[in-house]
């Protein structure tokens, strides 16, 4: 498979939401994250090509961060919580989140949530 990231990916493990036309906002889990996008797992029915609105919240005390983008990938999953594997490339690179994402992905590789961050 060829690999088509930009940026270094952080493995990590948090909610999220999605919100796009025509649908309710859903819940989402974010398992990758760059400055430039996001692989995450959503409910939400979206499309190839369609913009996205993702608020994340990087800490419990923090809140959300509103990052936009479109979906580039998109794939069904079998899970009870899941229907969908979606990847979402960032309208603009989100380099001021860099360092919360840097700490989230290290703190959780540091208990074992997540794999290395690889750094």
């Amino acid at each position: 498979m060829t690999e088509r990231r930009k940026e270094k990916r952080f493995l990590t493990c948090f909610a999220a939401s999605v919100d796009h036309t025509g649908e309710r906002t859903r819940s989402a889990l974010i398992q990758n994250i760059s400055v430039s996008g996001a692989s995450l797992l959503t409910r939400a029915h979206v499309q190839l090509g369609e913009s996205v609105r993702l608020d994340v919240v990087f800490a419990q005390d923090e809140h959300a961060r509103t990052i936009t983008g479109r979906v580039v990938r998109m794939e069904p999953v079998k899970s009870p919580l899941w229907s969908r594997s979606v990847s979402v490339e960032f309208d603009t690179p989100a380099t001021e989140y860099e360092p919360e994402i840097r700490s989230l992905a290290a703190l959780q590789a540091s208990k074992g949530l997540v794999g290395p961050t690889g750094d």
